[in-house]
């Protein structure tokens, strides 16, 4: 069997975060089991690149219409395609679907990205701004039903989502249930180390209280500036909980927002802060050590973060947004909020920190989901058998 993978813009620098590492993974796997998988990079030039760590061929084509078709077709001919997977959305453009439909080939439909109601878009909007929302707000306003009648037009067989929610809304909005497949992001093969130590000057500032953890860029999509208004108002009435947040130091990031933030705040004391991207060793040292994760999102780009996974697997509950199926997932073992409600966000924190009997409920459930949660094997074998049986 050989298939072709797209992706939008998979670069070298991002090809470990999501929805890039899922489409490696599931190359990965045609490609050690006998069979040949050609990755496709869709954006604006042509040309090619290769993953080391993956070890993987990257072919870059060109997203514009007047490209699109002679660029997808001559891959087909140069690798003989029998079925190509193609990232699909509820905005996705009438004439890329019409190229997909002119090569002839079997289609296979998967959602990188989830549903988005019209009240979750609004609030990002409202954050994060018109521009950077504006996908969001397309996904959300796009007519559900008219798209995945466009997919059956142009001869998507089947579809694959990311999360079970996603996969009920799409049964919902008129797909046979027998051709969906959910295939969740998958877990790493991970034994972590049973000796953390974090820093003296850190365990002197902690004392012998317990700490919320927040990991991630200090960028408004990130909900870091809403978990932080939620823990200043939880830290006027509980004094047993801080909150540690390590800002990752990504390029291009502006930092400057969230220091004046954080210097407005009441409760800032109760703050621990670095604003510089950590060794895996020394983070994995404050994640295993912490009370619960806050990992909170005002969008979530592509259903599941990786970050909520790997969470679960130090036994600790995880706070997120209750928007699409990455809250629906995280349900099972944390708690979800709405940003937009910070007296009901900073509710559920106090309720995680001073309900034993719940918070310990969630730390087991953590574990037993992780232990369940199916390995990137796993996760391909099911891309495998949808091209099987497209094929067949």
């Amino acid at each position: 069997m050989r298939v072709l993978i797209a992706s939008y813009n998979l670069i070298s620098e991002k090809s470990h975060l999501m929805p890039w590492r899922y489409v490696c993974e599931a190359a990965e796997f045609f490609n050690s089991n006998g069979h040949h998988a050609i990755v496709v990079s869709i954006e604006n030039s042509l040309g090619d690149f290769t993953l080391e760590k993956e070890n993987l061929l990257v072919k870059k084509i060109r997203k514009n219409k007047a490209f699109l078709y002679d660029d997808i077709n001559a891959l087909i001919k140069e690798h003989a395609i029998d079925v190509i997977f193609w990232p699909v959305s509820w905005r996705e453009a009438s004439y890329r679907l019409q190229a997909l439909k002119n090569t002839n080939k079997p289609l296979i439909g998967y959602f990188p990205g989830g549903m988005y109601s019209v009240k979750d878009v609004i609030y990002a909007v409202k954050s994060i701004g018109l521009k950077a929302s504006l996908p969001y707000v397309i996904e959300a306003l796009s007519p559900k039903k008219r798209q995945l009648s466009r997919f059956r037009h142009c001869g998507f067989k089947e579809l694959i989502t990311l999360t079970d929610w996603t996969a009920q809304c799409v049964k919902l909005y008129g797909w046979s249930e027998e051709k969906i497949t959910v295939a969740l992001p998958g877990k790493e093969n991970v034994i972590h180390n049973d000796e953390y130590h974090i820093p003296d000057e850190f365990k002197q500032w902690l004392g012998d209280l317990e700490y919320l953890i927040f990991m991630g860029p200090p960028t408004p999509i990130r909900g870091g500036f809403e978990l932080l208004e939620a823990f200043d108002r939880v830290a006027d009435i509980s004094t047993s909980i801080r909150l540690v947040c390590l800002f990752r130091s990504d390029v291009g990031v502006d930092q400057s927002s969230m220091k004046a933030f954080i210097s407005g705040l009441k409760n800032k004391d109760r703050i621990y802060v670095v604003w510089q991207s950590l060794e895996r060793p020394l983070l994995e040292a404050f994640i295993a050590n912490a009370y619960a994760i806050a990992l909170p999102f005002v969008v979530v780009p592509s259903e599941i973060p990786l970050a909520l996974i790997d969470a679960a697997s130090y036994g600790k509950p995880v706070i997120t947004t209750n928007c699409g199926g990455s809250g629906k997932y995280v349900e099972q073992y944390g708690v979800t909020v709405n940003l937009s409600k910070i007296a009901e966000f900073s509710d559920k924190l106090l309720k995680l920190i001073e309900d034993e009997s719940f918070y310990l409920q969630k730390c087991s459930n953590a574990r037993s989901t992780y232990d369940k949660h199916p390995t990137w094997n796993e996760m391909s074998k099911k891309w495998f058998d949808v091209a099987g049986r497209t094929v067949s």
